[in-house]
């Protein structure tokens, strides 16, 4: 074909994969807390130097800035994402502070790595194949499912994709610059989702594996790997400092402040946490693969695997640029499986490079049909089975939409203006981002009294530093609690009158997803004598 039916076939694809991204996305909310959470420490980001030069220009005090720029608190720490937290600003400053400028944030990201994934492939195979593999990619549902939220997964996908483009076009064309770029990107990457660390530890290993082999020379090895380790290190240094200044920033400012920490001292703290997380499950390396398959069907990991047993018959031993992809792809899957909990956000981080080897099979696969008619019904087969499942699975991710809104609605309704809601650091964010413009300030347990805060928004009450208030609490009989049902049993002694329980759940939740509602993940708005689901 020529270029520009190459070209012409791009658009249409992401043409179809902006149209599956972008439908009725202002329907949507935040499911996860998660989603909320990035949004509060996004306008956290933006409203902390607000404060501070409204402080000093206005002369009002560091409770009355804080008050007025933040109510709904200081979402201090970025959870290991600085990188995804500060995408995630600027999208509010150019668009505004709501759900609907996140989604369609990670709907362009989305756009982005279908594209890089067809560079990519076109590099390495040829141009078919990239029209195959952003196909596929824009067409999954577990991809699809991710680029509709407002998780971190989409931005890893994209800068990690982008990263492995660059490196494979630095070993295929043995131009030095693009190791930098590569690690550049891959270390972005990192800052927008901690977890990727551990798949990030075979980079050195295709390096010793190229050495071992004496694909290139000793010192133009080494050259490479600098520049890579270099590029690498620039957006965690960046990070580490941005986050130091805005620790010192909030040290001052807000002075009860505890645990000043900066990125790094996040990022241990998360991995300190990963044997305690492991109760909830972990080595099990073919998890993912089942939830792939449950997701994009059977024959797409059947493709993907063919690709990989088809690369390592026919190339690995001639190309370093599968090696690097192979090694990379394998080594993620299974370090994420047997060295992390079940997260099937991360997997989804690696879900171009999965495509890339299920456009490779299909290629070889076509290269051995003699015949075009064969070839033609072959390439429709895939076309139609694939199809079939994603029409299936999409359209349920097309319908879901926001299934917190009766519940916020019914806090907004009984927070009038004699009720305050607690805000808290660390709970309740989901409500805490779509009721701030109801706060008023009650940040902390002193203020809350101080104001006669009559709704709370926590599970704060429970904490050790507020336990003697408590009788404080009890006394106010505040007409909504909304806090984690694990904590209900707990609550009970505070006979509210009614109160709001949610918790979230995964994508392996969604598989079972019913009248747009999880089978796991309920909404209780608990009322005497009833329920409301």
């Amino acid at each position: 074909m020529k270029q520009r039916y190459y070209i012409a076939i791009l658009a249409l694809i992401l043409l179809l994969g902006a149209f599956l991204r972008f439908y009725n996305i202002t329907q949507k909310g935040f499911y996860f807390d998660d989603e909320a959470v990035y949004a509060l420490q996004a306008k956290s980001k933006i409203a902390l130097p607000q404060a501070v030069f409204h402080h000093f220009k206005d002369g009002i005090s560091f409770r009355e800035a804080r008050e007025k720029y933040m109510p709904w608190g200081f979402w201090k720490r970025s959870n290991g994402r600085p990188g995804y937290i500060y995408l995630v600003a600027s999208s509010f400053i150019i668009g505004n502070a709501k759900d609907t400028t996140i989604f369609i944030l990670n709907g362009i990201l989305s756009l982005a790595a279908i594209l890089f994934l067809y560079l990519l492939t076109s590099l390495l195979i040829n141009k078919n194949a990239g029209l195959a593999a952003a196909f596929l990619l824009t067409i999954s549902p577990y991809f699809l499912y991710y680029s509709r939220n407002g998780r971190s997964q989409i931005a890893t996908s994209l800068f990690f994709t982008a990263g492995i483009y660059f490196l494979v076009k630095a070993l295929k064309n043995k131009m030095p610059r693009l190791f930098f770029i590569g690690g550049l990107l891959i270390g972005y990457a990192l800052t927008t989702h901690w977890s990727l660390l551990v798949s990030i530890v075979a980079v050195p290993l295709v390096f010793l594996y190229l050495w071992r082999k004496k694909t290139f020379p000793f010192e133009e090895l080494k050259k490479y790997f600098l520049k890579f380790s270099a590029g690498f290190l620039m957006p965690l240094l960046f990070f580490q400092f941005i986050t130091v200044i805005q620790d010192l920033l909030l040290y001052f400012f807000v002075p009860y402040t505890q645990n000043f920490a900066n990125y790094f001292a996040e990022l241990l703290d998360l991995f300190k946490d990963i044997p305690r997380a492991k109760v909830y499950g972990s080595f099990e390396p073919f998890f993912y693969l089942n939830l792939f398959s449950s997701m994009d069907g059977l024959i797409s990991v059947i493709l993907f695997l063919g690709g990989v047993i088809l690369a390592i018959y026919k190339k690995i031993y001639r190309k370093s640029e599968f090696i690097l992809l192979l090694i990379i792809t394998m080594i993620s899957i299974i370090l994420i499986s047997v060295s992390y909990t079940r997260v099937a956000r991360t997997f989804a981080s690696f879900l171009p490079l999965i495509y890339f080897f299920a456009a490779f099979a299909i290629w070889e696969i076509v290269g051995l049909i003699k015949y075009k008619k064969l070839k033609f019904a072959f390439v429709a087969a895939i076309i139609i089975l694939t199809g079939i499942n994603a029409i299936e699975n999409n359209k349920r991710i097309l319908r879901f939409g926001n299934p917190y809104k009766k519940a916020v609605e019914m806090a907004q309704n009984y927070a009038s203006n004699d009720k305050i809601f607690l805000a808290d650091y660390s709970s309740g964010p989901i409500f805490n981002f779509y009721a701030n413009d109801i706060l008023k300030g009650a940040t902390t347990a002193e203020s809350a009294k101080e104001q006669g805060a009559r709704v709370f928004l926590s599970d704060w009450l429970l904490w050790e530093d507020v336990a003697a208030d408590r009788s404080y609490f009890k006394s106010v009989k505040p007409s909504i609690v909304i806090n984690d049902p694990f904590l209900e049993m707990t609550i009970n002694p505070l006979e509210v009158d009614r109160w709001v329980s949610y918790y979230d759940s995964g994508i392996e939740d969604f598989i079972n997803l019913k009248n747009n509602e999880p089978h796991f993940n309920v909404i209780n708005i608990y009322l005497p004598g009833s329920s409301l689901k």
